[in-house]
């Protein structure tokens, strides 16, 4: 825009000049108009600066919308992605893996309400209910239910972070509750498990009478 202003300004003087020199026009030019043209000149290039100056931040405002609409999208793009990974990979390891599957399902649905899916939410209730039946069968557990635990709360802190957290802590609340009845239960079956090993693995000393002594 601002180079079209500048060839239609020497545009319009070359044909000033041709008219001046066809039809030969004499032009006397005092101090007065001199100092006239010049201010003349002063003013529209003023103008012209002033108009390219707003012309250019008008561009750079739009430009900047524009960048930063993208950012914005990315960013859902990015939720979205972040969700659909944590959601297969809880599908991954629910048949062997259900404490793993739970965490991953707790951050899918932490991903699901920041970019409102509304089915994915659905389905990671559904998943984890579905997870609590299968730990209350006692299937599948084959991993360290301490660790599970710790990586469990951690994903439950982050979804806490949620600024939707007070409007679902109602749904999510009940399901957390049975999980954390069941990794009670879970620990002392395993606390049990431990001791019952250990005193079978205790070396058993024959004991020495009075009578062997002396």
């Amino acid at each position: 825009m601002k180079n079209n202003w500048v060839s239609l300004l020497a545009l319009l003087i070359s044909v000033i000049a041709l008219i001046i020199t066809f039809l030969r026009i004499d032009v006397t030019i005092s101090n007065d108009t001199f100092i006239g043209i010049i201010a003349s000149f002063i003013g529209a290039s003023t103008t012209l600066v002033v108009g390219a100056q707003i012309y250019n931040s008008i561009e750079t405002r739009k430009m900047k919308d524009d960048m930063q609409n993208v950012e914005e999208n990315m960013h859902r793009k990015m939720i979205v992605i972040d969700c659909a990974i944590n959601y297969i990979q809880g599908l991954a390891n629910v048949t062997e893996r259900p404490l793993s599957a739970y965490r991953d399902f707790i951050s899918a649905l932490d991903s699901a309400y920041d970019s409102n899916n509304h089915n994915a939410i659905e389905d990671c209730y559904n998943n984890l209910n579905a997870i609590i039946q299968k730990i209350q069968a006692g299937k599948g557990l084959n991993e360290n239910v301490e660790q599970k635990n710790t990586q469990i709360e951690n994903a439950i802190d982050e979804l806490k972070k949620n600024p939707l957290y007070k409007d679902f802590e109602y749904r999510i609340s009940p399901i957390e509750k049975q999980r954390i009845e069941l990794f009670e239960k879970l620990k002392k079956n395993n606390d049990n498990c431990q001791y019952k090993i250990n005193k079978k693995q205790m070396p058993k000393y024959k004991l020495q009478h009075c009578t062997d002594i002396l």
